[in-house]
């Protein structure tokens, strides 16, 4: 299904079209006015998760975690082919269902400057402080968890799970009031695809980042003091690209 969208120019004559908002948003952009006639594809966009059924439990007998998940963009649909933007890096079989589902992501959002103190103690429930799932194009910037207060979290400060193409810049984690198995993670990356970290800095964190069952994800300029397992950790869920 094909959407047809004209583009016009104002008219030199008389500027009919003229003084509308949208001539502050093209000069504000340095975009400047053209004529067009755009063929939009809107089948095309779309985010999907591709994934099978195999686990951890399966693959090295240490669990029910999932292993095969990744998330790609349509680029088109030609018949019953589907074309993403980029290669499924994961080995999945039809044996073990595997399968493409489309997702509706939170786009485009941003959290800004936040940072965060707890007034009570935790939950015996790991509960992450920052957490974004099923996400696409947004961002934690110049956000904190400063566990300066008395109590903390068991969860992560950061975590990003089964998102794409999401940023995670000039964000801290401070020294994790828990630290046992699972807790005190200063930012994770859980099945998600093509995210990033910059200018990460972590401290006593248990790990600083981790990539759990995470595909092209990276972290740039990392900062970190005092961990107690691992500044840098791949947690064994057939991480690719990382």
């Amino acid at each position: 299904m094909n959407a047809v969208v004209g583009l016009s120019l104002p008219r030199a004559e008389n500027k009919t079209f003229a003084g509308l908002a949208l001539g502050e948003t093209l000069a504000a952009k340095n975009v400047s006015a053209r004529c067009a006639i755009l063929v939009i594809d809107l089948r095309s966009g779309d985010i999907v998760e591709i994934r099978d059924d195999e686990t951890t439990a399966a693959a090295d007998g240490s669990g029910p975690a999932d292993v095969n998940v990744e998330h790609r963009r349509i680029v088109g649909i030609t018949g019953n082919t589907i074309t993403l933007d980029a290669s499924v890096k994961h080995w999945m079989t039809t044996a073990n269902y595997a399968r493409v589902i489309k997702v509706n992501p939170c786009r485009n959002a941003t959290i800004q400057g936040a940072s965060i103190e707890f007034v009570e103690p935790p939950d015996s429930d790991r509960i992450n402080t920052f957490q974004s799932s099923l996400a696409w194009k947004c961002q934690y910037l110049s956000c904190s968890v400063p566990n300066e207060d008395a109590y903390g979290t068991r969860g992560r400060a950061f975590e990003l799970s089964r998102c794409f193409e999401c940023d995670v810049i000039d964000c801290w984690s401070g020294p994790a009031k828990y630290t046992g198995s699972g807790e005190g993670y200063g930012l994770a990356f859980v099945r998600s695809t093509n995210c990033t970290a910059t200018r990460f800095t972590t401290a006593g964190n248990r790990h600083g980042v981790s990539f759990i069952g995470a595909t092209d994800c990276s972290v740039r300029d990392l900062r970190g003091v005092g961990w107690t397992n691992n500044l840098v950790d791949f947690h064994g869920q057939r991480e690719i690209g990382c």
